[in-house]
């Protein structure tokens, strides 16, 4: 820690760095910012770290001058490892100026958010699978939706005010502020941050797509249910006359026969079977 702080102190004194855009640097902002200096211009974005709960934002400070640029951020981040995989010998990158490297670096920042889409659609396409197939238990089916949901609205969250800040960066007025000729690369990354929160609504209506599913599911086991009480209801219904019948004490004469109970019983199971088999011939059961 005190290694970290030092150095802070070093490149602050170096690079000429106000010392409200030290602070910011030390104070972890929780929201993206840009911010112009005379010598330089310092912006703030945030990464999406996910957790076992979500996912938590890890600030990173792009502070920009004429031919340098300074990174800090305040935890683990794989936005700066991945661009380093992609980099194979001699790259042209060196060509770039500090705004034009500034601007790669935030295309990955918003492919790190486009990544992590994906597990979501994985997620969502199996347990479509499932529920349709009726191998799942309600109630897991309905907190996993829910945390699905909960986690996509974080990552949202987090991406949504990107927007105003690449869009400012976009604008001509930069351009004249920086010093730079990078506004065409900073206008196709405003475009890709839009199109990355609407990769992630569209997301979102996969996973209410995904809860239709399980609703009309649940609806559909409900439905076999009560059509097979119903049934069973009708089934007993004429037996149960038929027993009500022989059962009173003005019964003729002519059915007070000592095999009465026999043929009772025996009536009472052939319409018992009639009518199932009425409602199996019908597909009622």
């Amino acid at each position: 820690m005190l290694r970290a702080i030092l150095g802070h102190v070093r490149a602050t004194e170096r690079l000429g760095l106000t010392p409200g855009s030290a602070a910011r640097v030390v104070a972890a902002p929780a929201r993206p910012e840009l911010f112009f200096h005379d010598s330089y211009f310092h912006l703030v974005v945030l990464l999406a770290q996910p957790t076992p709960l979500g996912y938590e934002s890890v600030a990173l400070d792009c502070i920009v001058g004429e031919n340098w640029i300074l990174t800090v951020h305040h935890g683990p981040t794989k936005v700066f490892e991945r661009f380093d995989e992609r980099i194979r010998g001699d790259s042209p990158l060196g060509r770039l100026d500090a705004a034009g490297l500034l601007a790669t670096f935030l295309h990955e920042h918003v492919a790190s958010y486009l990544r992590e889409i994906e597990p979501f659609e994985v997620e969502l396409d199996s347990l479509d699978l499932q529920v349709m197939t009726g191998r799942v238990d309600d109630e897991a089916v309905f907190k996993q939706l829910v945390g699905l949901r909960r986690r996509l609205g974080r990552l949202r969250r987090l991406l949504a005010p990107h927007r105003e800040v690449y869009g400012l960066l976009a604008r001509p007025d930069f351009e004249l502020l920086s010093g730079s000729d990078s506004m065409e690369a900073f206008a196709s990354l405003a475009q890709r941050t839009g199109q990355a929160l609407h990769q992630l609504e569209t997301t979102r209506e996969m996973i209410v797509s995904s809860f239709e599913i399980y609703t009309t599911w649940t609806a559909h086991e409900t439905n076999k249910v009560m059509k097979l009480l119903t049934v069973s209801s009708v089934a007993l219904l004429p037996p149960t006359l038929l027993a009500a019948i022989m059962g009173m004490n003005s019964l003729p004469h002519a059915l007070a026969v000592p095999n009465a109970f026999l043929f009772t019983t025996i009536a009472m199971a052939g319409l018992l079977v009639t009518v199932l088999s009425l409602a199996r011939y019908r597909g009622w059961l």
